[in-house]
């Protein structure tokens, strides 16, 4: 059976569950994990608010992990917490092909075209990072 310790795969935690598990987080079970840093109780609670509010209207639509095993949520941008609140349209990503390339970036609209795909890489789960 893993523990904390283990780096046997586990899989990724469901996006779901992690707000559950905020939602339900008990400051007395977590106060004596040698691992938790808080100062008392009342700043356990406003901790755990603040995270459940900032994910509570969020889903993951993917998820996966780096080499060196910090997970990564994909989120649609509409639900992007730094947007919540805004009107303002969310720009459009520049296209830098021209750059890569070596050439100077052009403004303009977006060139549709299909390039050759590379090889998906792999988390240590499978899922494509």
């Amino acid at each position: 059976m893993a523990d904390y310790t283990s780096r046997e795969p586990m899989g990724i935690l469901p996006h779901q569950a992690l707000k559950e598990m905020i939602h339900y987080a008990n400051y007395d079970y977590h106060r004596i994990d040698p691992w938790a840093r808080v100062l008392d109780e009342d700043a356990f609670h406003e901790m755990t608010s603040y995270l459940y509010n900032m994910y509570e209207e969020i889903e993951s639509v993917h998820s996966f992990e780096d080499p060196a095993g910090q997970v990564f949520d994909c989120v649609p941008i509409a639900q992007q917490p730094s947007l919540r609140g805004s009107s303002a349209a969310v720009p459009r990503a520049p296209d830098l092909r021209p750059v890569l390339e070596g050439r100077p970036a052009v403004p303009g609209p977006e060139q549709v075209e299909t390039p050759a795909q590379p090889a998906a890489r792999r988390d240590r789960h499978g899922n494509i990072a």
